[in-house]
C-alpha cells in the first residue's frame, strides 16, 4: 500500500567509546528501497546530537523496513559521510500504530554502539489528510 512516513528524530546518545565522534556535526541518512534521503544536521552535537525537523519517506512498493543511518561530515581526522551507527525501522509496525515513538537500538559493526529515539508517524496515501 502505498503511502509516506514522517520521522523525525529526536534525540541519539553514542556510548562508544571506540568511535571518536565528539565536536562532529551529525545527520540522519534515510534509505529506503532506492531512495535515500539526508536529514538536517545538528551541529557539534557529537555523541548526543538532538534534532528539530522532520523528514517526509515516501513508501513504494512492498517496503516493510527501511534503514536509518547516522553520520557526519566534520571531525577532524575522518573523511566526509563518516557512518556512526544504524538502524531498522519496521515500517508494518508504524502503519499498524499510525503514530509511534520509540528508543532504537543503534548497532555498529554488529555491535550496539547506543540508541535513538524517533517520532514516526504513517500517513496513508488513499485518506485524505487535514
Amino acid at each position: 500500500m502505498p503511502g509516506s512516513l514522517i520521522i523525525k528524530p529526536i534525540e541519539a546518545n553514542i556510548t562508544s567509546q571506540s568511535l571518536e565522534i565528539e565536536g562532529c556535526d551529525p545527520y540522519c541518512h534515510f534509505i529506503v528501497g532506492d531512495l535515500e534521503l539526508r536529514g538536517p544536521i545538528c551541529k557539534k552535537g557529537g555523541a548526543h546530537p538532538f534534532w528539530h525537523d522532520s523528514i517526509r519517506l515516501p513508501l513504494r512498493g512492498n517496503t516493510s523496513e527501511f534503514t536509518m543511518q547516522i553520520k557526519h561530515g566534520t571531525c577532524d581526522d575522518a573523511d566526509d559521510d563518516d557512518h556512526i551507527a544504524s538502524c531498522n525501522i519496521n515500517i508494518d509496525e508504524v502503519k499498524s500504530k499510525g503514530k509511534l515513538r520509540k528508543w532504537y537500538s543503534l548497532k555498529y559493526d554488529g555491535e550496539s554502539v547506543g540508541d535513538i529515539l524517533l517520532d514516526s508517524v504513517y500517513l496513508d496515501d488513499d485518506v485524505t489528510h487535514e
